[in-house]
């Protein structure tokens, strides 16, 4: 019985001993947690990273501002102040943290080479900078390194290795930030250069090498240039060699010029067209590869190349190894077509042949315009007897030289003409004259009549434009003096149809 009593006195000691030794609630032994709230003036300037979350008491992290394209950091305001960038922020209750941007109005081009980024930050107004041109503007530049590289100096117009560090923009500038691996106690570094117009290419091309490792190095020239030598940790003319990693190493590829001769490329045309030369230049080296493409002008095709170039492709290659010419032939776009403007004749004689009571008509010595649309041709010259009119004859001959004519297109220094037509074949215009004499009789079925006071019109119809086609349908040049006689004949052949 008196286990029992002892067993449960320990029970209540404990109870007692831990109600006694309880000092704070179970919420209070947990770490207080804080919220970050960030804002962005204005809104399209840029982000944080973070932009929001919740951070344990006394926790510390850092808060960086990236601009957007065409706007700068300018600075920080609420539980941040300043203008580092990024900065740190500890929490110990909610935070609010506002990043300023400004529209980026100077020219700085930042580069970089490596891994890493730049924040730029306008630290001071114009008026305030110290430099008279009050358009420029005080930067300061800061370079953040990505993991396993370094910040090792600016380049362009920074130099040094001051970061951050700051630079006066009052005209276009550009920095360069080199940024370079982080490298372990068991890899080693193989720099290259170049002596000379090349390059050199490493196989496996790596920024840093395990010991024993083997690379291959091949030095390859430009046009004008061949590999002469390895300098530095070689000295050996062979191309490609292998080198074996041993510790940090530094080459130099040796590349000497050599003397090529130059040609140029004389470009005569033939027709209407250009040929454009592709590169462009007054001489060309030895072995060079030259483009030359042939450009018509309208109206015209390009037909094909004579000279040191043949063919018709276009555009085509030629190798410079000698002074070359070539010829780019141009041909006219063959246009097989004819169009008559005009049509006009010299009458020697026109008479009308009186039909019942009706006497003859006779009138001489005019120019006959032939409407070309088929519409009928007036008399205006002369007035025509009212009456009856059953036949047509016209004589058209070459006027006498006693005869004024006033139309020059009858005349020049060869002598006069009875017949003239004005068109255009393949596209060029014509006048085709002739001194040959015609004559065309026709029935007037039924009687023309001529009333008291009316115009006089007379229907006489013809296809003008096949008297410069052959048998074949094949158009004939009207300026060609071989197809003379054969659009002598087809006018006569029109005339005596009608």
């Amino acid at each position: 019985m008196r286990k029992i009593i002892a067993s449960v006195f320990l029970i209540a000691l404990v109870l007692v001993f831990s109600c006694d030794t309880h000092d704070t609630s179970f919420e209070e032994s947990i770490s207080s947690l804080f919220a970050l709230n960030t804002n962005i003036t204005p809104d399209v300037g840029g982000t944080t990273v973070p932009s929001a979350g919740e951070f344990s008491e006394g926790e510390e992290i850092q808060i960086e501002a990236i601009p957007s394209e065409g706007f700068v950091f300018d600075r920080w305001e609420g539980d941040l102040t300043g203008n580092s960038n990024p900065e740190t922020l500890t929490f110990d209750s909610n935070k609010s943290v506002t990043a300023h941007f400004s529209l980026k109005d100077y020219l700085l081009t930042i580069e970089v080479e490596g891994n890493g980024t730049v924040t730029e930050t306008v630290l001071e107004n114009p008026e305030n900078n110290g430099n008279e041109n009050t358009t420029s503007k005080k930067i300061k530049v800061e370079a953040n390194s990505n993991e396993g590289w370094f910040f090792d100096r600016w380049e362009g117009d920074l130099s040094g290795s001051s970061n951050p560090d700051t630079i006066i923009v009052d005209e276009a500038k550009t920095v360069t930030a080199i940024f370079k691996e982080e490298i372990t106690e068991d890899e080693f570094l193989l720099s290259v250069d170049t002596d000379g117009d090349g390059r050199v290419e490493k196989d496996p091309d790596k920024s840093t090498y395990s010991e024993g490792e083997r690379v291959e190095l091949s030095a390859v020239a430009e046009n004008g240039w061949v590999f002469d030598q390895w300098r530095g940790d070689l000295s050996v003319s062979e191309n490609p060699v292998t080198v074996t990693i041993d510790g940090d190493k530094s080459v130099t590829a040796v590349f000497e010029q050599v003397q090529v001769s130059e040609y140029t490329i004389t470009i005569n045309t033939e027709g209407k067209g250009r040929v454009d030369k592709q590169p462009d230049k007054a001489s060309y080296l030895e072995s060079e590869e030259v483009v030359l493409t042939a450009v018509a002008e309208s109206g015209w095709n390009f037909k094909q190349w004579q000279g040191d170039l043949s063919g018709t492709e276009n555009p085509q290659s030629v190798i410079v190894n000698e002074n070359k010419s070539v010829t780019g032939v141009f041909e006219k776009e063959l246009i097989t077509e004819i169009f008559i403007d005009e049509v006009k004749l010299f009458v020697d004689e026109m008479k009308l042949s009186g039909f019942s009571s009706t006497k003859d008509f006779k009138t001489r010595n005019f120019i006959l315009n032939l409407p070309i649309d088929g519409e009928p041709f007036r008399i205006t010259h002369t007035e025509i007897p009212a009456g009856f009119y059953d036949e047509l004859e016209l004589e058209m001959n070459e006027p006498d030289d006693n005869i004024d004519i006033s139309d020059p297109d009858f005349w020049n220094e060869n002598g006069y003409y009875s017949l003239v037509v004005k068109g255009n074949f393949q596209g060029d215009s014509f006048m085709f004259r002739t001194d040959e004499d015609f004559e065309v009789e026709t029935d007037l079925n039924p009687p023309l009549r001529i009333s008291e006071g009316e115009n006089s019109v007379i229907s006489i119809f013809s296809d003008f434009e096949n008297w410069f086609k052959d048998s074949d349908d094949n158009l004939l040049n009207p300026s060609d003096p071989g197809n003379m006689n054969s659009i002598i004949k087809n006018i006569e052949d029109s005339f005596s149809d009608l």
